[in-house]
């Protein structure tokens, strides 16, 4: 097999392995097994899934060096039986070092495949290795903390990997679909404020991690020049009819249901509908924030990815339900369930 064909398969078995394993965490929840199944969301779906979306990520961006590569697809391939070894009873304390080893084996990948790029893609790879670290730190502090909650650990991992990764990813996608620069500047501090968040939660300061939140998200919307979505339709109403114009389109709604999904979560962390902490807090960012970024890129990347038939059927309907199951959640968990799985379907169909 060809160097670059490896790194592919690699990417394709990691994405491949971690759909499977967010299956089988749907059905130990119908089955009432929480355990199995907040460890098979944490490590097979929201650590492994963007993991080996990065390598894919990164891979893209480069031809001649895959050799630089060799890093972060080893790191893939360590994250892959983390949920098999969890279900076998080893300590998440144990799981975690394996985490912070897979962080700390793709930062030289992306910083050396960064070199040399343009300015936002730069930006991007850079920002990607910083985002390996803080998931490599934050797994540290977990190695060392005193604290046996599970809740509190997922919810640093999450606030340190797969969030700021969609940070990493969106500064340049966004702006650059639509032939424009983000704010560089304000993008550097968007990983280590979000790890900071998730160490604050860890220590007991929810109230000031709240409060961060907020202004990173809220950095975050800046940043990437999400803001200016109603300049970009104007762009795109004078594309061509076409799949190539309604993959925008959805491209472009999908981050405008972004920026609800924020005003949604902020609302929540604040408190404004009623107290929202712990389980709801990490439901609000895996349920509506990151599900909604997997949306998004999923019917446009996982096919390259995977090498299948994609039949751009794109509909604003994942979007829709996404939205609804984020809001319900924290009164009616069930119905947010229900809402969740018809917009997993409503994903599938544009595509399959």
């Amino acid at each position: 097999m060809k160097p670059a064909k490896a790194i592919r398969a690699v990417s394709a078995v990691g994405v491949t392995t971690s759909i499977i394993y967010m299956i089988v965490a749907f059905i130990s929840l119908i089955l009432e097994n929480p355990s199995l199944h907040a460890r098979f969301m944490l490590y097979g779906a929201l650590i492994l899934f963007p993991y080996a979306v990065s390598l894919a990520y990164v891979a893209s961006v480069t031809k001649r060096h895959i050799p630089d590569l060799v890093p972060v697809a080893l790191a893939t391939i360590l994250l892959i039986p983390i949920p098999i070894l969890a279900m076998l009873g080893v300590s998440d304390s144990y799981l975690t070092v394996i985490v912070a080893v897979s962080g700390l084996l793709g930062v030289p990948s992306a910083i050396i495949v960064g070199r040399g790029r343009k300015s936002s893609v730069k930006l991007s790879l850079y920002l990607v290795a910083l985002t390996y670290q803080t998931m490599s730190l934050a797994s540290i502090a977990l190695t060392i903390s005193p604290t046996t909650i599970f809740l509190y650990r997922a919810l640093v991992l999450v606030l340190a990997f797969p969030v700021p990764l969609i940070y990493a990813v969106t500064v340049n996608s966004f702006p650059a679909t639509f032939k424009d620069e983000p704010n560089e500047p304000l993008s550097y501090p968007l990983p280590l404020l979000s790890l900071i968040s998730g160490l604050l939660i860890l220590y007991g300061y929810q109230k000031v991690a709240s409060y961060l939140i907020v202004l990173t998200l809220a950095l975050y919307i800046y940043s990437a020049r999400i803001y200016k979505w109603i300049d970009y339709r104007e762009r795109i109403r004078n594309y061509p009819e076409g799949p190539a114009k309604k993959g925008l389109e959805y491209f472009l709604w999908g981050h405008v249901a972004v920026i609800i999904a924020i005003l949604i979560m902020t609302a929540y962390i604040l408190g404004l509908p009623g107290e929202c902490m712990g389980l709801c807090y990490l439901h609000l960012f895996t349920l509506g924030f990151i599900t909604l970024h997997v949306w998004i890129h999923g019917p446009l990347m996982l096919p390259v990815i995977l090498g299948v038939r994609h039949r751009r059927r794109f509909t604003l309907a994942p979007y829709l339900l996404l939205l609804a199951a984020m809001a319900v959640f924290p009164a009616f968990m069930s119905i947010a369930f229900i809402l969740y799985v018809a917009s997993f379907i409503a994903t599938v169909y544009i595509v399959l």
